[in-house]
């Protein structure tokens, strides 16, 4: 890979055998779940650069919807229906595709080159000998409820014969099990070849060894003037030549957005209370004596929603009495009221004496999504059997187990120990809980819809416990929710207008938010595939996409948009490009640090001075007029001292022998003098074995996960990330 060779040349051959082992399993973990270094590119017909090759926007297309395909195959196989999540899928295939391509452009020469391969071995394990998860989870790949290995063996061996939509499952599943297998050998290569000499062992232990305890003198910087100091022009530029590397940084947008939220006007709440009525004078429960009737006449308005809601003496919503809760009529109104932003109306049901909760055992078995109906009864013939083994008499969790082990990988069953439910009147489905006994079994199917998802699966309880019963009012409740209208949207976006207009008369975004009584919100540090400008809003991905088109300047307003329940007027504020940092970006910052420096000088200077001829701290510490302090227990992994993190400190402390006064010590925050007080060799509990072990661990996640290393595999490789132009 032409990547090896970048880095044989620019760091030398130590360097380019560490970061070439740890290359690919690095941006197999970096780039397939961060998503890479991003950056722009001058051409829309470019979705990305992986180690000088492009990767056409039309190629990364037709191969997005090839395993797009795949993968909605897949979903049937697991019995799911995709077109419930087809947004979901479509994400999924992207996000795939760009991992196709790495693999394609980085990996597999970098696999051949070492002699990994996928073997017929490999697939045997994964698919008959001990089966992957993703093979597990395919229905396709059952026969009478037991996985078999064989039928995915003849889907890879009998391939070409099968039909178009097998075909489709096989390459996405294939796509897959290689992935992950080259990538579990070439990991294990990495980490074999890991190992811990006699030197390093040698050196941490001591460093793990003692625990010491001393006392220190501390003079902090910002005892000294910055005016005592002085720092020039080339001073600056020599730290700039010869640190750049640390001013080096990732594209970035920063975004201030101001919302203008859909807040119902007085209209739109008396609008609502409308909707309780069946005409001027008469209620929808003055028009309809019985539930059954409402709910039938709530079913026709998609304005109106009907709940039961069981209510004990201490939790009457403010609107309803007491006396009329627990001594009025059944049958009898409540007036409406506004309550949690809704206009409802209530009348007196029944009065019940109920528990509040029950505790019981519960095994869920998922049926949501599922559309095959020879899985759904499968489903249903496995929980049947599992309700009346338990029912018999049989032990529920062993029986949990028992069944879980052969089927909780395809049907995703879920066991809850001792867990208590809330009565809900509203989901009569479980009622029978709270009539059952102690001890009881008992088998619902659940098919509800929250929001726009549909939850579908099995339930079995067992009770354990439950709460007294108590006395409570049952009450019918309808109510509209008080919602804007369209001519109260259509105000909030003139208002949302009217900012964007006002601020490209003045291009002063705050000034022109507190016009409209607005604040302008900062979000910085912005990604280009950075999912969602305000959290919990999908939807807003679209603005970041702008903030990063070629056109977008520093300082562009995009037109108002409605996002939910509000409209969004945001703005580039500023724009900082993949790169260097100019000197001048970071000039301040290297001044500040180069005057800390000069600062340490002069303390130590002051130290010098006072520890010559002085033979104790306290000597040193009368002199520099300063307080002794004391620290105990402190090892080399010690996290900080006296609050600061003065690793400087901490390293010496534990290498300084008993009862010297040490050197000066220049840390982060100030200049150290200590002296050890105690040292205790024995406070060392790890084995050789043990040190080994954690050295290994931390080399291996020093190459995947550290932070420098990364952002210097990331630039060597040369990657550049333009996806977020398609989504």
């Amino acid at each position: 890979m032409a990547v090896i060779q970048r880095i044989r040349e620019r760091h030398g051959k130590l360097v380019a055998i560490i970061i070439g082992i740890a290359l690919v399993a690095f941006i197999l973990g970096m780039f397939i779940t961060e998503g890479g270094v991003m950056g722009m590119g001058s051409k829309k017909n470019v979705i990305g650069k992986i180690d000088g090759s492009k990767v056409k926007y039309t190629t990364f297309q037709q191969k997005a919807v090839e395993l797009e395909k795949g993968m909605q195959i897949r979903y049937m196989a697991m019995g799911a229906d995709p077109s419930k999540m087809s947004d979901q899928i479509r994400q999924q295939a992207y996000n795939k595709t760009w991992e196709y391509y790495l693999h394609e452009n980085l990996m597999y020469d970098q696999y051949e080159e070492i002699g990994i391969a996928f073997s017929d071995a490999d697939f045997d394990e994964m698919a008959m000998i001990s089966p992957d998860t993703m093979l597990l989870s395919i229905g396709y790949f059952y026969d009478n409820g037991q996985y078999n290995g064989n039928k995915a063996k003849d889907l890879r061996d009998n391939f070409s014969s099968k039909s178009i939509d097998e075909q489709l499952l096989w390459n996405d599943l294939e796509f897959d099990m290689k992935r992950k297998r080259l990538s579990q050998k070439y990991n294990q290569i990495l980490f074999n070849g890991l190992f811990v000499n006699k030197l390093e062992l040698g050196f941490y232990k001591e460093q793990l060894a003692p625990s010491v305890d001393i006392r220190y003198i501390k003079k902090n910087f910002d005892e000294i003037p910055d005016n005592k100091v002085s720092v020039n022009e080339k001073e600056i530029k020599a730290y700039y030549k010869e640190n750049r590397e640390k001013y080096y940084r990732d594209e970035t947008r920063d975004i201030k957005y101001v919302s203008f939220y859909l807040i119902p006007s007085a209209e739109d709440t008396l609008a609502a209370k409308r909707k309780l009525f069946i005409n001027d004078s008469t209620l929808v429960f003055e028009k309809f004596a019985n539930s059954s009737e409402v709910h039938d006449f709530v079913g026709t308005k998609q304005s109106l929603s009907f709940m039961l809601n069981n209510f004990r003496k201490d939790q009457l919503p403010a609107a309803i009495s007491e006396e009329a809760a627990f001594s009025g009529s059944t049958g009898a109104l409540v007036d409406p009221y506004v309550e949690d932003g809704f206009y409802k109306v209530a009348r007196l049901k029944k009065r019940i004496s109920s528990p509040d909760s029950v505790q019981t055992n519960i095994i869920q078995v998922n049926l949501s999504g599922m559309i095959a109906e020879d899985v759904i009864a499968n489903v249903k013939n496995i929980s049947d059997s599992m309700y009346t083994a338990i029912r018999g008499g049989a032990d529920f969790n062993e029986t949990y187990n028992r069944f879980s082990a052969r089927y909780g990988q395809q049907y995703g069953m879920n066991v809850f120990d001792s867990t208590w439910l809330v009565e809900n009147p509203n989901m009569q489905e479980f009622d029978e809980l709270f009539r059952s006994s102690v001890g009881q079994v008992s088998l619902i199917e659940i098919d509800t819809n929250i929001g726009a998802n549909n939850i579908h699966y099995i339930q079995i309880s067992q009770i354990i416990d439950k709460t007294k019963a108590v006395e409570k009012s049952q009450y019918e409740i309808l109510y509209s929710e008080i919602s804007p209208s369209a001519i109260t949207i259509k105000v909030i976006g003139q208002q949302a207008k009217g900012l964007h207009d006002e601020y490209l008369k003045t291009r002063k975004f705050e000034e022109s938010a507190a016009k409209f009584n607005q604040i302008a919100i900062p979000v910085t540090g912005i990604h280009p595939m950075t999912q969602m400008l305000i959290q919990n809003m999908p939807s807003t991905r679209d603005i970041i996409q702008w903030a990063f088109d070629d056109e977008t300047e520093k300082g562009a307003i995009s037109y108002p948009k409605l996002y939910g329940d509000q409209y969004i007027v945001p703005i580039v504020s500023d724009m900082d490009e993949q790169g260097y940092l100019a000197m001048e970006d970071v000039k301040d910052q290297i001044k500040k640090l180069l005057i800390r420096q000069k600062k340490a000088r002069l303390i130590t200077k002051e130290f010098g001075s006072a520890l010559a001829g002085a033979s104790t701290l306290e000597e040193v510490a009368g002199k520099m007029e300063l307080e002794i302090r004391r620290q105990s227990n402190i090892r080399f992994n010690t996290d900080q001292v006296s609050g600061s993190r003065d690793y400087s400190l901490i390293a010496a402390a534990v290498n300084e022998p008993e009862g010297k006064l040490s050197k000066p010590v220049f840390d982060k925050s100030g200049v150290y003098v200590f002296t050890v007080d105690f040292r205790d060799p024995e406070a060392n509990v790890f084995t050789d074995d043990d040190i080994r072990n954690a050295l290994r661990m931390d080399y291996l996640q020093w190459i995947q996960d550290g932070y420098s290393l990364r952002k210097e595999l990331l630039r060597l490789a040369e990657v550049e990330d333009f996806r977020f132009r398609l989504y």
